[in-house]
């Protein structure tokens, strides 16, 4: 029972950050002249994808930018026809409790990335999500990325998985 109050509390944690840094501007601004290396917190090769990964049962997902520097990776995606969890389910559902409502991995060049951080926020009410993740990276150049996308906001049928060669 302790774990579950701990994950529970954790959760709601997160959430309430995310909430305010969904609230004061602390997202990836849409352009307003800053490069997406510096919107991603991640310097260095820019990889402007604009992938589209499909419509999937009513849910859309655009990898829009990927980031490789020395010490991360970033990745900025945004999404549409997300069916969001309510924040008073979140502690319902004991995984989402641990991992949190927005599960996303990536594997470059084989090897398992370490996420370091990340958040998303809706835009106007339309079940549209935009988001970014940053993982940990020490490997160099990339030739080859995997993203997956396990859910969004706590949507599980949210799912895409993608390759990147660069």
């Amino acid at each position: 029972m302790r774990k579950f109050v701990v994950a529970f509390l954790l959760t709601v944690l997160v959430v309430g950050v995310a909430v305010v840094r969904a609230n004061d501007g602390h997202q990836i601004p849409p352009g307003n002249g800053l490069s997406p290396q510096d919107r991603l917190g991640a310097q260095g090769e820019h990889h402007a994808v604009g992938r589209d990964l499909g419509l999937i049962d009513g849910r859309d997902l655009v990898i829009d930018d990927i980031v490789v520097g020395t010490d991360r990776i970033a990745v900025r995606y945004h999404a549409t026809g997300i069916q969001m969890i309510q924040f008073q389910d979140l502690g319902n559902d004991p995984v989402i409790a641990q991992e949190g409502p927005t599960l996303i991995t990536a594997i470059a060049d084989g090897q398992s990335l370490s996420r370091i951080e990340g958040s998303d926020s809706t835009r106007g009410g339309n079940n549209a999500v935009s988001g970014e993740i940053v993982f940990r990276w020490q490997g160099g150049a990339v030739h080859h990325l995997q993203v997956s996308i396990v859910r969004i906001m706590g949507d599980v049928h949210a799912t895409w998985t993608s390759n990147f060669d660069f």
